[in-house]
Order: structure tokens, then C-alpha cells, then sequence
């Protein structure tokens, strides 16, 4: 009896011993870190950590418990991923564990970690400097990077097919990529400079960026955008005054970049020249030392070592006659002295009507075209020729005596009063108006037979009806 009731004993002790069947059959809990993968390398400071969980649900079976370099433990209650910041470049290690809901660390303990590596970029250019100027088809750019290796490639193609082909990377953290005026994109692979060829003439625009060897550009890694210009060639124009041949003739040339431009001229022999001839590049006298001459062929030879892409030249004699009109009634000319314009210059006169002719509509010819004219002041026009190339023959038409008798005028009166101008037109209704002596209207009104004008000290030109006054206060 003893015997089984000990028998009955141990085998209940033994069955309390014995786990029941699910705990025998259910598999442990595990964590997986998905991304990064292990020895990556990242290119921000800031990485968001993805992670895989099995047979352990957050919040209800325990914790994550993290930390970044064995420092600054924290934990994770919810969710599928954990965000880092402010790393600094180098070599990082995260650690998963999981832990209960007390926080304790579950046993045995179940933990995983990454490594990863943490880069920041910096990325320039040499040369060339932003809007440089090139003077040939191709270029070297030069670029710079810190803490980013180019990825070296190889390509080989099988024999069994050309069209087979085997690209092998070989280290490194990307590649650069660049794009020529919205072209095909194109990658930089190694340390040489980035060569560009058959460039054309004119503007360009170099966009360049950092990519992974994905061909996914690194955003912490600003683009590059390099603006410059390509000039292979120049042009002259050239300009001829009257009495001028030359060989190439009047218009524009064009010269290669390192290419000289000579033009041959002469005084053509059936003008009459009485002055020498004068020379100006990009309106600048050209001095006589750099102009050779072989009996009546003169030759100048531009270098263009400065290599401005439009040059101007203009050739003519010294001075061109100038032609006035002689005496002609109611009108003055100024100046009425000139009578030699200086060549490719601009020529500036004016044309007052007297007093008698202020009706007048005055037309001016210069060798035989009308000259648009520009108010000076009251009764004072001026005229503008731009470049002198020519002798110039000034005409004046249309000046007719006013309609006014001179009765009339002799009876209107405008003089000066300590404060104002007082003007008389006895028996009369005329308008008037006073201007400043540029010609700025200061007053206009009507007046019957008196009036009194209050104005500044100063001095003004009076206007009633056609006749003008020029009076001081």
C-alpha cells in the first residue's frame, strides 16, 4: 500500500512538471532588422530603421528596447520602425531587444543589430568658375568631393554575343551625374575631370549631382548647375563714310576666335578729300602707328587678343563739309559757325523761330530727309544727326510770317511787377502761357485786355497769342 501510494506521488509530481502542449509546439519570439541592410552606407543624418516581428506583438507581449552605440537606451511600445537623428559621419551600431512589459529583458535574451555607416558628402568645382568664358569645342571640368567614393566600373562583352554584356562595380559609395543643356544624362565614375567635346558656339548650362549606385541622387548633396559660354568665333562690323572703298566691304564679318581680321581700304579717287582719313575701332581713334600704307592702300589688322566676340569698324575721312542755309528770315540757327563735322560722331543744332514767325511750322531736311525734331523750350526745336558719315546739306522749309498785324502786337505789353508779371492787351482776348526757360510750362490762361500772373523770381518766356516775351523777375 505504501509502495503505490509513493508510485502515485512521484508520477503526479511529474505530470506537474510537464509543460502543457502548446508551450512544447509554439516557436520563440524573434526580431529582424530589414533596413538598412548590414554595413550600408547612408548619406543623411537622420534613418528611418524598419524591423520585422514574429510570435511578439508590441504593447501586448512586451517592449523593443534600442540604443545607438551601447549609449542612450531607448524604447519602442508600438509600431514597425525607429527613427534616428542627428548622426554624426562615421560608423554606427543599432541595437533591438526585446523586453517584457516590466521592461525586463526576456530569457534567453532574444536581440539583433545593424551596422551601417553614416557619410556626409561635399561636393564642388574647381574649374571652370561659373559664367566663364571658353574658347574652344571641348572642356575639363575639375570637381572635388570629401567623403564620397566614386564607384569604378568595368564592361565586357561575352563572345558568344556582343549584345551580352557584363558591367562589374568595383567599391565605392555612387557616381556623379551630369546633364549638358538638357540632354542625355550621362555618369562620371572616376577621379579624372569630366570631359565635354564638340561643344557649339554660345551659351551652356552643366547640371551635376551626386547619385548612389542606384542611380538615386543623394539629397543631403546640393546640385550644381554651372552656367558658361563657348565662343569660337567674332564678328566686325565695318563701317564706310563717303569717299571710302575697302575690301571686305561694308557689313558684318565673321573671324574665327584665333584668327586675325585685316581690312585694306583707300580714298576712292573721285571724291574730293581735303582731310585725312581716320579710323576708329569700337569708337576709339586708332592710332596712325597701327595703320600701314602701300602708295594709296591703307591696311589695319585686328588681332582680337582680347577676344570680345563684336568689334566695330569704322573708317571715313576726318570732317565732313557742312552745308547751312544762308539768311533765312525769321529763323536762327545755332551753332551757325560750324563748318566741319567731325566722322562718325553725332551733329546737334537747334532752330528758333523769331518773333514775327511763330506761327511757322518749320520742316528740315538733312541731304534731302526730314529730321525729326525734339522741343528745346517755347519756339526752340532741336535736331539730331546721329553718325556722321557724309558731307551733310542742311535745308529749312515752311517759315511764314505770322498772320498778326504789327499794329496789334506793338499794343500787347508784358513786363515785370515786384511780385508777378502784368499783361495788357487792350480791347483783346488772348491766351498765354509762361514757360521757364527749359521749356517747362509753369502757367496757361486766358486773358481780357488785363491781367496779373504771381510767379517766383526767375526768368520766363511769355507767350501771348503768337508773339513771345522773355522777361526777368
Amino acid at each position: 500500500m505504501k509502495k503505490s501510494i509513493l508510485l502515485f506521488v512521484l508520477l503526479w509530481g511529474m505530470i506537474a512538471f510537464i509543460p502543457p502542449l502548446h508551450a512544447l509546439t509554439a516557436p520563440d519570439p524573434s526580431v529582424k532588422i530589414t533596413s538598412p541592410l548590414a554595413n550600408a552606407t547612408i548619406f543623411s543624418d537622420a534613418l528611418e530603421v524598419n524591423f520585422e516581428l514574429e510570435n511578439f506583438e508590441l504593447g501586448k507581449d512586451g517592449k523593443i528596447k534600442y540604443d545607438l552605440n551601447g549609449e542612450n537606451e531607448k524604447i519602442l511600445e508600438t509600431g514597425t520602425s525607429i527613427s534616428v537623428s542627428s548622426l554624426s559621419a562615421g560608423r554606427h551600431k543599432l541595437t533591438l531587444t526585446l523586453v517584457d512589459m516590466n521592461e525586463e529583458e526576456l530569457s534567453p535574451s532574444i536581440s539583433t543589430h545593424v551596422v551601417f555607416i553614416c557619410k556626409k558628402p561635399e561636393f564642388s568645382i574647381k574649374r571652370p568658375e561659373k559664367n566663364a568664358v571658353i574658347y574652344q569645342r571641348s572642356l575639363k571640368v575639375r570637381f572635388q568631393l570629401k567623403d564620397f567614393e566614386l564607384t569604378s566600373t568595368s564592361v565586357k562583352s561575352t563572345k558568344a554575343s556582343a549584345d551580352e554584356v557584363h558591367i562589374t562595380y568595383r567599391g565605392g559609395d555612387g557616381k556623379i551625374k551630369y546633364v549638358l543643356d538638357n540632354g542625355k544624362t550621362k555618369y562620371h565614375t572616376s577621379n579624372d575631370p569630366i570631359t565635354l567635346t564638340e561643344l557649339s558656339h554660345g551659351k551652356h548650362r552643366l547640371v551635376l549631382s551626386l547619385v548612389d549606385n542606384d542611380g538615386k541622387e543623394i539629397e543631403s548633396v546640393e546640385k550644381i548647375v554651372l552656367d558658361f559660354k563657348v565662343v569660337l568665333s567674332y564678328k566686325v562690323g565695318v563701317e564706310l563714310g563717303t569717299g571710302i572703298e575697302a575690301d571686305p566691304g561694308t557689313g558684318e564679318h565673321t573671324k574665327g576666335i584665333k584668327e586675325d581680321f585685316t581690312v585694306k581700304f583707300r580714298i576712292d579717287p573721285t571724291y574730293e578729300a581735303t582731310e585725312n582719313i581716320i579710323l576708329l575701332l569700337n569708337g576709339e581713334e586708332v592710332p596712325a602707328s597701327e595703320i600701314t600704307q602701300e602708295e594709296d592702300i591703307y591696311s589695319y589688322t585686328l588681332d582680337n587678343s582680347d577676344k570680345r566676340e563684336k568689334h566695330k569698324v569704322s573708317i571715313g575721312l576726318r570732317s565732313y563739309p557742312l552745308t547751312l542755309p544762308q539768311q533765312i528770315e525769321g529763323v536762327m540757327l545755332e551753332p551757325s559757325h560750324i563748318r566741319n563735322l567731325p566722322y562718325n560722331r553725332p551733329f546737334i543744332f537747334s532752330l528758333t523761330l523769331r518773333d514775327d514767325y511763330t506761327e511757322s511750322e518749320p520742316i528740315v531736311y538733312a541731304n534731302g530727309k526730314i529730321l525729326p525734331h525734339n522741343p528745346l523750350r517755347a519756339l526752340t526745336y532741336t535736331y539730331i544727326i546721329d553718325n556722321v558719315t557724309e558731307a551733310i546739306e542742311i535745308k529749312v522749309e515752311g517759315i511764314v510770317k505770322n498772320t498778326v498785324g504789327n499794329t496789334e502786337v506793338e499794343t500787347q505789353k508784358v513786363y515785370a511787377s515786384p511780385e508777378g508779371l502784368i499783361v495788357e492787351i487792350p480791347g483783346q482776348s488772348k491766351p498765354v502761357s509762361v514757360y521757364t526757360l527749359a521749356g517747362q510750362l509753369v502757367t496757361r490762361k486766358k486773358v481780357n485786355n488785363h491781367a496779373f500772373i504771381t510767379l517766383p523770381k526767375g526768368m520766363y518766356l511769355v507767350v501771348v497769342g503768337e508773339t513771345t516775351f522773355k522777361i526777368a523777375l
